[in-house]
């Protein structure tokens, strides 16, 4: 993984020694996404800039910006990412183009210059990634399926940035102000980091599955993949589906450096561990890493119990309230946005673990789940029918969905679009990169690779089954820890809720909620109506106290919002 960061001058005018100062300045802000080697370079009126972690082909051969020469036009390549397919277009190459490198680097460079169609050149890439690739005439990038790995714009009058992170633009344009009306949809509908616009004004981020151009200092953006959710799902083939599932886990780690596995209780980590620890070509060793709280060992003691299976080792990362508190900060800044729960604060934790101990990529299960549409929410609509619907004024709840054709199978659709594919996935697209980046940590997610995602999407699934069935039908028969996986995961709930009522992390969040600082900034928020209801909150048993997380990480976007250039450089 690594860091980009792209300045044009609209007046194309050279840069300016002020100017070069302050780019060289902000660059070091991306210095943690990518510390194996970093540089710029300018040229004329742009500025070009990248930090390297090494993963594949360690030679500083690898090294970028990367340089090719094509019909005598000099071409700059700046990427973030991860091409899993790398070897097969490596074999497409013509032999007279030679490669320098071994990684996947100058791979995807050459296939974009090979290429006159660039949309079917994206669609032929599988992996993570976002780039650029500048020459005298344009300048391309693009984002891939899911959103992985980030890339955000600002454009004005004068000049446009591309970055990895938001930091390094508010340390360019000086000035923040907070999109109120996205705060906004993060407190009354909890949507976030899937939209277009972000948390701070003027500054936008490329979509998942875009591409685009900047030609005459104008921004033009398109679109090369669209999720196809059948409306009928015949694939039955379970042999077919087994071996693809572990090819695709397989395929997830390709890599020159060490591999971790971020390990839960829950069959979604599991599967993933079980392959790696079953297959006999990957003559490395795969630490696993648990997160548990203060006061519960279930997680760690449930993960033991799978890795002695396999004659595996485990390291237990402990979050305690203490430490939420002293570094909720911290991480906030280096998310850029709200922070999702504890167990993401956990995933934090865990990924500087894994840093220390020398691995430098790691495999998680986020994705599973959307895959299969394993909400038990999303489930019950789509198994009860669940279309448009209103109510009347005497409370008659009316749907009138049933006397149209494809009603149900539309409305699934419609819920695992909007629900995983909007939302869901750029929450955990978001939380993943950043999360993982802060530490210097490749973290992959085999669960959404798009050729995985279409299969299982084409799956047919028995709504009157166990959720993730045809994962625990697998595990039930292969998996060396010897249990009854159709037995549902036992939730044993992270303290979250029990820590806002009462202690240290209840005291602090008290302090923020009364905070004027909130309410003088957010003129929408009721200080009288979130008081007395955090009253009853303390007092009750089993209410959830999600609402007043969210007013934490709404403080927390208002002071990210006011932090003031040089104070970026504290929080990385």
């Amino acid at each position: 993984m690594c860091g980009i960061l792209f300045y044009l001058k609209k007046n194309k005018k050279n840069i300016s020694r002020n100017e070069k100062k302050l780019l060289i300045e902000s660059s070091k802000l991306l210095y943690h996404r990518g510390p194996d080697y970093k540089k710029y370079l300018i040229l004329n009126n742009q500025f070009i800039f990248h930090s390297r972690l090494s993963i594949q082909d360690l030679s500083s051969k690898s090294n970028q910006p990367m340089i090719k020469k094509q019909q005598k036009k000099l071409n700059y390549l700046i990427y973030n990412g991860e091409i899993y397919n790398f070897k097969k277009l490596k074999n497409k190459i013509n032999n007279k183009q030679s490669l320098k490198t071994t990684g996947d680097t100058e791979v995807l460079f050459q296939t974009f210059l090979n290429y006159k169609d660039k949309k079917k050149f994206l669609e032929n890439l599988q992996g993570m990634f976002s780039f650029m690739i500048i020459n005298d005439d344009e300048v391309f990038f693009a984002r891939d399926r899911y959103g992985q790995k980030p890339l955000y714009y600002y454009n004005d009058n004068k000049i446009i940035v591309f970055s990895s992170e938001i930091k390094p633009i508010l340390n360019i344009i000086n000035k923040s102000k907070l999109n109120k009306e996205e705060v906004k949809k993060y407190v009354t509908q909890n949507l976030y980091f899937g939209s277009r616009e972000t948390f701070y004004q003027n500054i936008n981020q490329v979509k998942s599955s875009e591409f685009g151009i900047i030609k005459n200092n104008n921004i033009y953006l398109n679109k090369y993949y669209y999720q196809k959710i059948p409306e009928v799902r015949k694939d039955t083939k379970l042999n077919n589906f087994f071996k693809n599932f572990t090819k695709n886990i397989l395929d997830h780690t390709i890599s020159d450096k060490k591999i971790a596995i971020s390990l839960s209780s829950g069959i979604d980590s599991q599967s993933i561990a079980h392959v790696l620890f079953s297959n006999k070509k990957l003559n490395y060793d795969i630490m696993s890493y648990t997160i548990d709280f203060e006061g519960s060992n279930f997680e760690f003691e449930e993960s033991k119990k799978f890795i002695k299976s396999y004659n595996q080792n485990i390291k237990k990362v402990l979050i305690t309230e203490k430490f939420v508190v002293n570094n909720f900060e911290k991480y906030f800044f280096k998310n850029e946005g709200p922070i999702g729960g504890l167990m993401q604060l956990g995933m934090f934790r865990l990924c500087e673990f894994v840093k220390k101990d020398g691995y430098d990529v790691l495999l998680a299960g986020f994705g599973l789940d959307e895959c299969f549409g394993s909400y038990s929410d999303i489930r019950k609509k789509i198994k009860d029918k669940i279309d448009d619907s209103f109510n009347l004024i005497d409370s008659t709840k009316i749907n009138n969905q049933k006397y149209l054709k494809f009603s149900s199978k539309s409305q699934s659709n419609k819920l695992f679009n909007n629900y995983f594919f909007k939302s869901k996935i750029p929450r955990t697209t978001h939380f993943v990169d950043r999360l993982s980046m802060a530490s210097s940590i490749e973290l992959r997610l085999p669960f959404l690779d798009h050729l995985f995602v279409q299969k299982c999407l084409n799956f047919k699934i028995d709504l009157n089954k166990k959720d993730k069935y045809l994962i625990r039908s697998y595990l039930n028969v292969h998996s060396k820890h010897k249990k009854n996986w159709f037995e549902g995961k036992i939730h044993v709930p992270h303290p979250q809720n029990k820590w806002l009522k009462s202690g240290i992390l209840s005291d602090w969040t008290e302090e923020i909620i009364r905070d004027n600082f909130l309410y003088k900034n957010l003129d929408f928020l009721n200080k009288n109506e979130i008081i007395n209801d955090w009253k009853k909150f303390k007092s009750q048993r089993n209410t959830s106290g999600y609402f007043f997380w969210q007013l934490i990480n709404v403080y927390y976007l208002l002071k990210f919002s006011k932090t003031k250039r040089k104070k970026f450089f504290n929080y990385v």
